[in-house]
């Protein structure tokens, strides 16, 4: 599991109750698609 995948994993738990599974792995998704877009160049400048 990549660094990345931690941190969404773990701010998921926080924020979303033990039985809302589905829940959890959306917001997991979310943050980590976030998180590794903002490592991306920007493209606003070409």
């Amino acid at each position: 599991m990549s660094d990345i995948d931690q941190v969404a994993l773990d701010v998921a738990r926080r924020f979303t109750e033990d039985g809302d599974a589905l829940g959890r792995a959306q917001l997991q998704a979310a943050i980590a698609d976030a998180i590794r877009a903002g490592q991306q160049p920007s493209r606003w400048w070409t």
